[in-house]
């Protein structure tokens, strides 16, 4: 997605490592070294090690060396540095309701760091889009929640946002040694990940608080709701996004990182908000600039398109839903649909 960006503006032409490809023997041998099972959780254990020593040379040599990569581990962005690389790592951004997904950017550079920064949008952006969503819900769709609740957030049980320390951190568990911060609230509502069905919590809040029940209305329409007091999760990315709703957020464990946006003071090990600057040139040459020969300004921009990300990525993390989805269910001919016999026959061909 970047290595033309890239080899614009340096006038070199990346390597190309794939996870599935060139790494993959890398990764194997990474795990026979420590002696750990490739398995999730051996995955996790390895995931923010310092413990460079179990890595295979190639990732060890990174000296005079550029990395820009996605979703690097903590243990890899540890290697590259410690033998004298530079590495400009990225993520999706957790803030996802925008217009499009963009991204989180750092560099273990200080010069690069700060170039970065000088590309981060403003934080009063996404106050503005929060504001539009809350339109939208009140105008279009309407939530569960009948009384003032806390929502509870969960997640997956494996996933990148979960390891602490070496360890996937136990949600279920941690919700049990926490319950007094649910306490006091007319409604406990938890809203499962869209992936995956998370009835163990549901069952384990009843026991303490039968006020508890799942919501399936979307994240958004629920952060838009006023009913909505406090947003409580372990680790989850929406405990960042309920603060542009007005909500008050509590994580169980830990913030998922830490982000910074137009106008703050560059810090270590944290993410600038960026949005698509990184899809032209000139971004590369402004970023590099201090570390390496770039070549010429070009001046070319990109130019604005919704969802531009979403599609590339195939995630939409519940936008969908209050985006590409409301051109469908305003058609004509979604309404015939849905007010005859039709819509039934119709759903059936759906389900095969």
């Amino acid at each position: 997605m970047l290595g033309c960006q890239i080899a614009e503006a340096t006038g070199i032409e990346p390597e190309t490592w794939l996870c599935q490809g060139q790494l993959q023997a890398a990764v194997e041998e990474t795990y026979s070294r420590a002696g750990i099972k490739a398995t999730p959780y051996g995955w996790s254990r390895l995931f923010d090690s310092n413990d460079v020593e179990v890595l295979p040379n190639e990732l060890r040599a990174f000296d005079d060396t550029l990395v820009v990569g996605t979703e690097l581990s903590p243990l890899l962005r540890h290697a590259i540095h410690s033998t004298g690389g530079i590495y400009i790592d990225s993520h999706a951004h957790p803030v996802r309701f925008m217009d499009d997904l963009f991204l989180g950017f750092m560099s273990n550079h200080d010069k690069v760091h700060s170039a970065l920064g000088r590309n981060a949008m403003a934080e009063r952006q996404v106050y503005r889009a929060a504001g539009l969503l809350v339109a939208f819900s009140q105008n279009q769709m309407r939530s569960q929640l009948r009384a003032p609740a806390a929502l509870f957030t969960a997640q997956r049980r494996l996933d990148r946002s979960l390891i602490k320390n070496g360890k996937v951190v136990d949600g279920p568990s941690l919700i049990e040694q926490n319950l007094d911060v649910f306490k006091g609230y007319q409604q406990i509502a938890v809203k499962s990940h869209p992936t995956e069905y998370n009835g163990a919590i549901i069952d384990m809040l009843k026991k303490s608080f039968p006020n508890t029940g799942e919501v399936k209305s979307n994240i958004y329409v629920l952060l838009s709701d006023p009913n909505v007091e406090s947003v409580i999760t372990v680790s989850s990315s929406t405990g960042l996004e309920a603060r542009y709703f007005g909500r008050k957020s509590l994580f169980l464990s830990h913030e998922p990182a830490r982000y910074l946006w137009a106008g703050d003071d560059s810090e270590e090990n944290s993410f600038w908000g960026i949005y698509d600057h990184f899809l032209a040139a000139d971004f590369w040459r402004h970023s590099l600039a201090d570390i390496m020969n770039v070549t010429a300004p070009d001046g070319d921009v990109v130019a604005p398109k919704p969802n531009r990300l979403r599609i590339v990525f195939q995630q939409f993390w519940g936008y969908d839903a209050v985006d590409c989805e409301t051109y469908f269910t305003h058609a004509p001919t979604y309404r015939r649909l849905t007010s005859s016999h039709a819509w039934d026959i119709f759903k059936r061909f759906l389900v095969r």
